[in-house]
Order: C-alpha cells, then sequence, then structure tokens
C-alpha cells in the first residue's frame, strides 16, 4: 500500500468521528490542515492526491458547518 492510503485509513475515520460527534470548526481547521500538510509533505504525483488536499477538506468543513 502507498503511504497515502495509510494516511487515508487514519484521517477518514477520525474526519467521521468529529463529523458524528459534531466538534467545533476549529479543531476541524486543525486536522485539516495537518492531513494537508502530510499530503503536501509527501509530494503530489497523482490528481487524487491534489483531490485529496483540496476538494475533501472542504466538503468536510461543508458538513460539519451544517
Amino acid at each position: 500500500m502507498h503511504a497515502s492510503a495509510y494516511i487515508a485509513l487514519v484521517f477518514v475515520p477520525a474526519f467521521l468521528v468529529l463529523v458524528i460527534h459534531h466538534q467545533t470548526i476549529e479543531l476541524a481547521n486543525v486536522l485539516v490542515r495537518l492531513f494537508a500538510g502530510i499530503v503536501f509533505a509527501g509530494g503530489i504525483r497523482r490528481v487524487g492526491g491534489f483531490a485529496c488536499c483540496t476538494v475533501f477538506p472542504q466538503l468536510f468543513l461543508f458538513f460539519v458547518s451544517q
């Protein structure tokens, strides 16, 4: 498995837990920045990696803010 797959296995459940428990937007922002920083640090080689850095965190924040 690629490193990004391991990262996804860790962060996706964390995001889902946050959504379920409706944590604060501030905490969500910290996790999104951490997630994006890890992905960028690993280097973006595919469009999928770029989407994970940009689209997914935005969707996450949208759902949390509802």
